[in-house]
């Protein structure tokens, strides 16, 4: 139940830009941080944001095309299962309730995690809704675009609203930016390829910090024993590694 609630979604999540974002992640830092710091989960599980101007496309799509009777039936139906993916994913990703106007609802996470333990991160059913937003918001701009009688001024709003939404999504996370990966610590580059290696400090994976801490693996390469026995806290296995100053390690 905590690893439920710990990588469950977070309303404000949907609606504020990732504390990644170049342009306005300082403003949504703080309110990101409490979370985290909260449910200790971590940001990855996080990345829901979905983007006011796609929001605003997609509201948009919706109101014009229900008044438009020219509109083939198909596009209707299409936009309908795309409202629909877009909801379900939204409800599956809060675990094990999701609360609307006060009125909490319970999910089947709790039911789906007995059934299928892997399955425990129910915070990614909101990438459902991401990729349902997509073709929605690309209606909703084909809709805008075609009451606009210039070609001229029809590509300055595609090319606007493009821009905009690029800044508006845009995260990239700052560990990515200040790595070189160019140059590996002194000690990767004296080993040789079929090396398999423990680093330290050895995080479970449980541990938020964990989730970028393998940061030189990604970049050596190497075969690191932390993948395979550090799931789990008080494994065996892990147990004899994580303590240096036990003889056995």
């Amino acid at each position: 139940l905590n690893e439920l609630t710990a990588y469950s979604a977070q309303w404000f999540a949907y609606g504020l830009p990732s504390p990644d974002n170049a342009l306005l992640g300082r403003f949504t830092a703080p309110t990101y941080q409490v979370s985290l710091n909260q449910t200790g989960s971590n940001l990855t599980e996080l990345s829901l944001y979905l983007g006011w101007i796609t929001i605003s496309l997609v509201t948009a799509g919706l109101l014009i095309s229900r008044n438009k009777s020219h509109l083939p039936c198909v596009i209707l139906r299409y936009q309908s299962f795309f409202v629909l993916l877009a909801s379900v994913g939204i409800y599956l990703s809060f675990a094990p309730t999701i609360s609307i106007g006060g009125l909490t609802l319970t999910t089947p996470s709790g039911l789906l995690h007995q059934l299928l333990p892997f399955l425990r991160v129910f915070s990614r059913f909101g990438l459902l809704a991401l990729i349902a937003l997509a073709p929605l918001a690309a209606l909703g701009l084909a809709v805008i675009l075609e009451k606009i009688r210039r070609p001229s001024f029809q590509m300055i709003v595609a090319v606007l609203v493009t821009l905009i939404t690029s800044l508006e999504l845009w995260a990239v996370p700052a560990a990515t930016i200040a790595v070189d990966t160019t140059h590996l610590p002194s000690v990767y580059q004296q080993l040789q390829p079929s090396t398999t290696l423990v680093e330290y400090p050895f995080l479970p994976d449980d541990e938020p910090i964990g989730v970028v801490y393998l940061l030189w693996r990604r970049l050596s390469c190497f075969t690191l024993l932390n993948d395979s026995i550090g799931e789990r806290t008080q494994r065996p296995e892990r147990l004899k590694l994580v303590d240096l100053n036990r003889p056995s390690s």
